[in-house]
């Protein structure tokens, strides 16, 4: 049963029932810091803990929700480590079933066709199981900004398909990078079982672990919407200790209250961390802008010099052993094709990023305004200029040779 009023015991009960259920999950992201003050505690109240209570909460928020909901990203270190398994958990226990996860999509197309299929189904979850690649997608990050509704182009036709998104989302896989847009619509679930085999794991609590909710969903559930109820019993008081997280104001504000008022006080905690570890492109951009800075910039004029998209693909095609070591993801990938295209590529990659910060001297690309045989100009910046010109003079004395405009 749900009291109308759950005490702070009934919470506190609520979420032993609810770690009970994971006991065996190999939680990564200890953070005893956040540990609430109550009894009994575990050492699974980790970050990742909190973002499996999120996820599990999500689809029982959604009809009251004003706000999408960001991509939950179950990761793990090797295969067997129970990602589909927790999975499959959280949809018995708020559907009675099993959900049923879809490959990841090849190309943006048949991403487009996908999701639009999946939502116009009413899949309450769309999950995609066991990526291996690089996690990127336009069409996603749309998609999970999108609220009520997204609006998509049915396959062969030209008019276009308002659909309701109400799906709660989901990846899964071992150590996934993101690019894109991707990390900062993501929350992630990382699970380490510290063992080379860990399907051969044994001792569980719930040897079935499945089979064993099913037998006990009341209870499970019930226990969800204790700690929902709860919440709203105590007037939804607002989360003060977890940062926000933009675009997901509403399902922020609910979950994180949620959290926090149970004691569980480490809700994306690890955020800034895994986006900094997980966000392939960022590293790479600070990089390589570096790397450009330093073999053109002139130390007089105190500037980098202006460069065409031309040029840089020019730079790029001659396969300098410095730059072929640090250019993006996005670069290289662009540097395929007929050589209009390249043009084209480099031109949208540079485009996305212009004005982006990357690293701690705020290195960033922008136009300069002028043209150069009605191509635009582009040069390379930085909010710290003065960390930038020692940074260039420290390299180049380690580097002799790289730079020419001294």
């Amino acid at each position: 049963t749900i009291p109308d009023q759950p005490t702070e015991a009934d919470v506190r009960a609520a979420c032993s029932v609810l770690t009970d259920a994971v006991w065996d999950m190999p939680f990564m992201d200890p953070s005893p810091v956040g540990m609430p003050s109550f009894e009994p505690l575990s050492p699974l109240w980790t970050t990742s803990f909190a973002h499996w209570l999120a996820f599990l909460l999500t689809p029982l928020l959604r009809p009251v929700l004003t706000s999408p909901v960001p991509f939950c990203l179950v990761d793990a270190t090797q295969p067997g480590s129970g990602k589909g398994l927790l999975v499959a958990l959280s949809s018995i226990i708020v559907t009675g079933h099993t959900c049923v996860p879809t490959p990841w999509p090849l190309t943006e197309e048949e991403m487009e066709k996908k999701l639009l299929a999946l939502l116009l189904d009413g899949q309450q979850y769309i999950v995609f199981d066991n990526v291996e690649s690089r996690l990127a997608s336009g069409v996603l990050c749309s998609v999970l900004t999108a609220y009520p509704e997204w609006t998509a182009r049915m396959l062969g036709q030209s008019m276009a398909v308002r659909v309701a998104n109400t799906a709660t989302w989901a990846v899964t896989g071992n150590n996934i990078m993101l690019g894109g847009d991707m990390p900062r619509r993501t929350y992630r679930i990382c699970l380490d079982p510290r063992t080379a085999t860990p399907w051969e794991r044994t001792g569980f609590r719930h040897p079935d672990l499945l089979k064993w909710a099913h037998a006990h969903r009341g209870t499970l559930l019930a226990a969800c919407l204790t700690m929902i109820r709860g919440w709203y019993a105590a007037n939804c008081p607002a989360p003060t200790r977890s940062k926000p997280f933009g675009s997901f104001e509403d399902w922020h504000r609910h979950v994180a209250g949620i959290l926090e008022y149970a004691g569980i006080r480490n809700f994306l905690d690890t955020q800034a961390v895994c986006c900094d570890r997980y966000d392939e492109e960022r590293p790479q951009w600070e990089r390589f802008l570096m790397a450009w800075v330093v073999a053109t910039y002139d130390l007089h004029a105190k500037q980098t010099a202006p460069f065409t998209t031309k040029a840089l693909v020019d730079m790029l095609m001659q396969k300098d052993l410095v730059f072929d070591e640090v250019i993006p993801t996005t670069l290289a990938e662009a540097l395929d094709g007929p050589r209009a295209s390249m043009l084209r590529k480099v031109g949208n990659a540079l485009a996305k990023i212009e004005r982006t910060r990357f690293g701690a001297m705020g290195l960033y690309v922008e136009r300069t305004g002028r043209r150069q045989h009605n191509a635009v100009m582009w040069h390379v910046c930085a909010d710290d200029g003065r960390a930038l010109q020692q940074a260039v003079r420290q390299a180049r004395e380690e580097q002799p040779g790289r730079g020419s405009r001294d």
